[in-house]
């Protein structure tokens, strides 16, 4: 029997490594990286400066910050891709 596309997500995410540890207890994920990012530059995000350019401009920032969430404990990372599309600003 085929399964549908949301059928075979179902079954992988019911037997994925995520729920067994999210069943074990809570999983702690990173902060908003908006807030990461205005404490280390001191600037807010705008047009002319959007956080999501310093995935390219400046890596080194963005992966200081992912080390940082994982070494306080997180377990679950976000991308630095909020306002990364072509309808937002």
């Amino acid at each position: 029997m085929l399964l549908s596309r949301y059928d075979q997500a179902k079954e992988v995410l019911l037997h994925s490594e995520f729920l067994e540890q999210l069943n074990d207890g809570v999983i702690l994920a990173d902060g908003g990286m908006g807030s990461h990012i205005f404490q280390l530059t001191g600037r807010l995000a705008s047009p002319e400066y959007p956080f999501e350019a310093l995935n390219l401009a400046n890596p080194d920032m963005i992966e200081g910050i992912h080390l940082a969430s994982l070494a306080s404990g997180a377990r679950v990372l976000t991308a630095n891709t909020f306002a990364a599309n072509e309808l937002d600003w």
